[in-house]
Order: structure tokens, then sequence, then C-alpha cells
């Protein structure tokens, strides 16, 4: 029973910095991950490859958000926003581990 239980991970990127590439690590045993801009009226880019996001990438639409349910690997992702001072905030499940 205890193999189905997880641990929901929340967390936030500040973009200080506009058009600079930011990133997130994703752990190996990640699932569902969701993505989204706090500021809705904002586009934002995203990638799996590095170097791309500050210039160009995935652009994803003001109030769009990226969400993963199947296929996520340990890896990094990248992404960027023309506007500073954007907040990305993610989530994601990992299994939950009782303490020794």
């Amino acid at each position: 029973m205890s193999e189905n239980r997880h641990t929901i991970v929340f967390g936030t990127v500040t973009m200080t910095t506009g058009d600079t590439e930011y990133s997130l690590a994703i752990p190996k045993d990640a699932r569902e991950l969701a993505m989204k801009l706090e500021d809705a009226t904002k586009a934002w880019r995203l990638s799996a490859t590095t170097g791309v996001v500050a210039a160009g990438g995935y652009r994803l639409v003001a109030g769009e958000s990226a969400s993963f349910v199947e296929g996520l690997k340990e890896q990094t992702l990248y992404f960027a926003c023309t506007t500073a001072g954007q907040t990305l905030h993610y989530s994601y499940l990992v299994p939950y581990r009782t303490r020794p």
C-alpha cells in the first residue's frame, strides 16, 4: 500500500532578469510536474535544452501552464520570461519516504 503514497513538492523560481535562462532540476522519481507563471498576463518560454530560452525556445502564451504527467526523467528544464521579476511556480510528486 505504501508504494502508492507520494509527497507533493512545491517551489518557486524568481526570474529577476528578463530574457535570462533559469533552470529547474527534476529528480529521477518525480511525476506529474506542473509549472505556471504567477503573472498570468506574461508569456514565458520553456525548453529541455540549455541555451535556447533566452532568445527563443518553446513559447507559452500568457496564462498558459506546462504540465507533464508521463515521461518525466531526471533532467533539467530551462525557462525564461521577457519581463524581469517574474515568479514561476512549480509542483511535482515524489514517492513518500518514511524517516528511519
